[in-house]
Protein backbone atom coordinates (compact mmCIF):
# COMPACT_ATOMS: atom_id res chain seq x y z
CA UNK A 1 0.00 0.00 0.00
CA UNK A 2 1.50 3.52 -0.83
CA UNK A 3 -0.13 6.58 -0.23
CA UNK A 4 0.59 10.06 -1.61
CA UNK A 5 1.82 12.29 1.06
CA UNK A 6 1.73 11.91 5.01
CA UNK A 7 -1.15 14.07 5.12
CA UNK A 8 -3.14 11.26 2.82
CA UNK A 9 -1.84 9.09 5.23
CA UNK A 10 -3.76 11.33 8.24
CA UNK A 11 -6.58 11.82 6.58
CA UNK A 12 -7.25 8.25 6.28
CA UNK A 13 -6.30 7.44 9.62
CA UNK A 14 -8.95 10.30 10.89
CA UNK A 15 -11.87 9.44 8.12
CA UNK A 16 -12.25 6.40 9.24
CA UNK A 17 -13.46 4.42 12.28
CA UNK A 18 -11.41 1.69 11.67
CA UNK A 19 -8.05 1.34 13.18
CA UNK A 20 -6.03 1.27 10.01
CA UNK A 21 -3.14 -1.98 10.90
CA UNK A 22 0.27 -1.57 9.21
CA UNK A 23 0.04 2.09 8.53
CA UNK A 24 3.35 3.02 10.34
CA UNK A 25 5.44 1.09 7.56
CA UNK A 26 3.43 2.36 4.87
CA UNK A 27 5.48 3.58 1.88
CA UNK A 28 5.00 6.77 0.17
CA UNK A 29 4.31 6.46 -3.65
CA UNK A 30 6.82 8.34 -5.46
CA UNK A 31 6.38 11.12 -7.95
CA UNK A 32 7.13 10.33 -11.63
CA UNK A 33 10.19 10.77 -13.55
CA UNK A 34 10.71 13.22 -16.31
CA UNK A 35 10.81 10.18 -18.35
CA UNK A 36 8.08 8.71 -17.25
CA UNK A 37 6.12 12.00 -17.80
CA UNK A 38 7.31 12.25 -21.04
CA UNK A 39 6.18 9.19 -22.01
CA UNK A 40 2.74 9.95 -20.17
CA UNK A 41 2.22 12.95 -22.05
CA UNK A 42 3.52 12.19 -25.61
CA UNK A 43 3.03 8.40 -26.30
CA UNK A 44 0.15 7.31 -23.77
CA UNK A 45 -2.28 10.57 -23.91
CA UNK A 46 -0.82 12.65 -26.29
CA UNK A 47 -4.44 14.38 -26.57
CA UNK A 48 -4.31 15.26 -23.33
CA UNK A 49 -7.71 12.91 -22.97
CA UNK A 50 -6.69 12.67 -18.68
CA UNK A 51 -6.84 16.33 -18.13
CA UNK A 52 -10.79 16.10 -18.27
CA UNK A 53 -10.70 14.63 -15.27
CA UNK A 54 -9.37 17.13 -13.25
CA UNK A 55 -11.16 20.21 -14.54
Amino acid sequence: MDLSSALEKAFWAEATALELAGTHDVAETRLPTDEELRLIREVLDPGGVRKAEFR
